[in-house]
């Protein structure tokens, strides 16, 4: 009970008391798995996000260092605004629970995150953004704005069960709604490494390295956008509802594009077969 308090106080930018809970909880259970890392992680991030200012909007609250992001943290917040209602439309979800968004320095995300060092962004429940030292929105940063909050609302209509190229592609076409894209600049067909095949885009990209892992997300967006051209929103919202069910993606699959008559592995040869005449 005090782990899943912890947690839920940590989930709501509550980091003092979710910190107490967990310290509690490691009194009864020291041993209990995962519970000393966490406690560990909210400790971390306290430290860092006592000092930051606090802002909030509608649907999304901030946090970010009020010295040197005063401004900065404003202009974000009313682009978050702007991409509630740009990528809601697309998908007709508007999530109700108010996201929390937290600005980084590159060395803060580096330590509190654990990610690589190619990552321009994660969403773990949080949005985090590494900013450096920009004090105005840029496009960069207006499009990495855009891909993270797609993930939020794809772990609110799926949850966890969504393979990791349609969860990356629909965050690449997000980008592409803020006005620039990472991923059309350099055509599939031409790429020296050889393609991936889409079970193995279904993981986590965590573990390859920066080339392999441009490529995994430059094949993901791809595959999506495919998807979208071929056969409309509609059926990407129905795939992510039929995921939300709990069903493997190969029958989700199956089961939202039915009308066409296509399987999961007949999707893959038909984006192959597109990617060669690129």
């Amino acid at each position: 009970i005090l782990l899943l308090l912890g947690k839920l106080y940590y989930q709501t930018d509550r980091l003092l008391e979710a910190a107490d809970l967990l310290e509690s909880a490691l009194l009864y259970e020291p041993s209990f798995q995962g519970l000393e890392e966490m406690l560990d992680k909210v400790r971390r991030e306290l430290v860092v996000e006592r000092e930051m200012d606090r802002e909030y909007g509608g649907h999304f609250v901030i946090s970010y260092d009020g010295e040197k992001n005063y401004q900065l943290g404003g202009e974000v917040l009313d682009l978050l605004e702007e991409s509630y209602l740009s990528l809601g439309s697309l998908l007709d979800y508007y999530p109700q629970n108010r996201v929390t968004v937290i600005l980084y320095s590159r060395q803060q995300f580096s330590e509190l995150t654990d990610s690589p060092d190619w990552a321009g962004g994660l969403y773990d429940g949080k949005i985090r953004l590494p900013i450096g030292g920009i004090q105005h929105v840029t496009q960069r940063l207006r499009m990495l704005l855009y891909h993270e909050y797609m993930h939020v609302i794809l772990r609110e209509i799926v949850g966890r069960n969504l393979p990791t190229w349609l969860n990356e592609g629909l965050a690449g076409v997000a980008e592409t709604e803020s006005g620039s894209s990472r991923f059309e600049v350099v055509p599939l067909s031409d790429d020296q490494e050889p393609l991936f095949r889409l079970r193995n885009l279904e993981n986590s990209f965590s573990g390859y390295n920066r080339q392999q892992s441009q490529l995994a997300y430059r094949q993901s967006y791809s595959l999506v956008q495919f998807l979208i051209e071929e056969y409309g929103w509609h059926h990407v919202r129905e795939l992510l509802f039929t995921l939300a069910e709990g069903s493997a993606i190969a029958e989700a699959f199956a089961k939202a594009y039915s009308i066409y008559g296509i399987s999961y592995s007949d999707f893959e040869d038909r984006w192959q077969q597109s990617v060669r005449f690129e």
